[in-house]
């Protein structure tokens, strides 16, 4: 696919959910999560792609699922002790502010 159709479709993603009150860093999140497609994607591996740290990961995602874009399920875990590990996608709402919307013929004509 075209790189540059791409950071298009990103940049209007972004201007949505600026529009929706969510900013950079939590959009930054959103993709991770969105790259990830069906497939539910663990904190740690989000962390690594996204380049934040795991409290500052913690703390997008918490906005991020109160606000209601994503979803947390917790997993098993091997031991009692910790956190309860936990896998996210997007829910609904959140792949509907992802998704480049269409637009109509003559907006794209237009200079």
């Amino acid at each position: 696919m075209n790189p540059t159709l791409i950071h298009l479709a990103a940049l209007e993603c972004y201007q949505r959910a600026t529009k929706q009150g969510v900013s950079l860093a939590p959009f930054i999140v959103l993709q991770t999560i969105a790259a990830a497609g069906d497939t539910r994607i663990k904190s740690k591996t989000m962390a690594k792609e996204s380049g934040y740290t795991w409290p500052t990961l913690r703390r997008h995602l918490q906005s991020l699922t109160s606000k209601g874009y994503a979803v947390g399920t917790n997993i098993a875990r091997k031991t009692r002790f910790g956190r309860p590990r936990k896998v996210y996608n997007l829910t609904a709402l959140g792949l509907e502010l992802m998704t480049p919307q269409p637009r109509a013929r003559a907006e794209r004509t237009a200079p």
